[in-house]
């Protein structure tokens, strides 16, 4: 697996505090569920491969090949289906109501998926990434 996180401009880091991507095929030990623990900033992936499953209480749910998640309070477990391919950006703790209509309370451990948000640039953004082959092009 490659992973790699960029700065945003300067016009953006009051809003975005990184842009990430993880590409790759998962190894045989991969496939088994990751912790992705809590940092308070809510997160907008965009995945263009296979999907990925997030265990809970609840049972296993595969997500949305894109999605908003929220600030979460603790850690969710998470594995690759397949090819790895996530696009993501990381935003500022604050800077959901701003970009998103919803606030950091509205979104608390939730994973959201972003076509239910109706958004009309996040539409554009999913498209245009999907369109780019090259990694640095997408971040």
């Amino acid at each position: 697996m490659f992973y790699r996180e960029v700065e945003p401009a300067a016009a953006l880091r009051p809003l975005v505090h990184r842009f990430w991507a993880l590409r790759g095929r998962p190894a045989p030990g991969d496939a088994d569920f990751q912790r992705a623990m809590p940092d308070g900033r809510p997160e907008i992936i965009f995945n263009l491969a296979e999907p990925f499953e997030s265990r809970s209480p609840a049972g296993l749910v595969r997500q949305p090949a894109s999605l908003l998640v929220g600030p979460t309070t603790s850690a969710i477990e998470l594995r690759p289906t397949g090819a790895v391919d996530l696009i993501g950006i990381r935003l500022q703790p604050g800077a959901a109501p701003e970009l998103l209509g919803a606030s950091g309370r509205e979104l608390l451990d939730r994973a959201i998926d972003l076509e239910a948000l109706r958004l009309a640039w996040m539409h554009c953004l999913a498209e245009r990434l999907a369109e780019c082959s090259e990694l640095d092009e997408r971040l």
